[in-house]
């Protein structure tokens, strides 16, 4: 009698954030921490901001800003630091992020076209994902990389700068932890990670 075997389907840990009505992912290994809003500086209408993290100074990337055109309102929220290469930057959200387990197959690539004319060009992958109560949603998987990218074409002058009075708001920080949906494996330690 043959025996009958289920292969394991591979699966990619993902960090799930809104950003306005988007749905944005990014791998978890590139996740550093996730914390309540820190104070960021930012000038006018720039979308690049800073702040600063345990002794660490983060420069703050507004996708708000990167996708709409417009920068986003600074509010309660939070503060997700990734990894790209050498660097480290900080995204924003004003909901909740969560943990999902998606399988690879899941994911085909954004086209081409698409990314190289449009603003989600900082995304490469994309998933129908059941995020809660059984609403299946589009989600953007972020290239790390091409948020260095984003800010080697600011440096280029490439992008927009408006040049307005320095803003600050003041918010506490707190690491958080995050709820892990049932479907999830919970991955002990991802947002503690200490800092290589």
């Amino acid at each position: 009698m043959l025996g009958t075997k289920t292969k394991a389907t591979a699966a990619l840990k993902i960090m799930v954030f809104e950003v306005e009505n988007l749905f944005l992912g990014i791998e978890l290994e590139s996740v550093q921490k996730v914390l309540a809003m820190p104070i960021i500086h930012k000038g006018g209408n720039s979308f690049l901001g800073v702040t600063q993290v345990e002794n660490q100074q983060i420069v703050v990337l507004d996708l708000y800003h990167t996708i709409y055109g417009v920068s986003g309102q600074q509010g309660k929220g939070y503060f997700i630091i990734v990894k790209a290469g050498d660097k480290r930057y900080g995204l924003t959200t004003a909901t909740l992020p969560t943990m999902a387990q998606i399988p690879l197959t899941d994911f085909c690539p954004v086209p081409a076209e698409y990314r190289d004319r449009d603003t989600l060009g900082i995304a490469d992958r994309m998933a129908q994902v059941v995020l809660n109560k059984n609403t299946v949603s589009t989600v953007f998987l972020l290239d790390p990389m091409r948020l260095t990218a984003l800010v080697q074409q600011f440096d280029q002058g490439t992008m927009k700068r408006e040049h307005q009075t320095l803003t600050s708001v003041r918010f506490p920080t707190e690491v958080l932890d995050l709820p892990v949906p049932p479907s999830a494996d919970p991955v002990a330690g991802d947002f503690q990670r200490d800092w290589v």
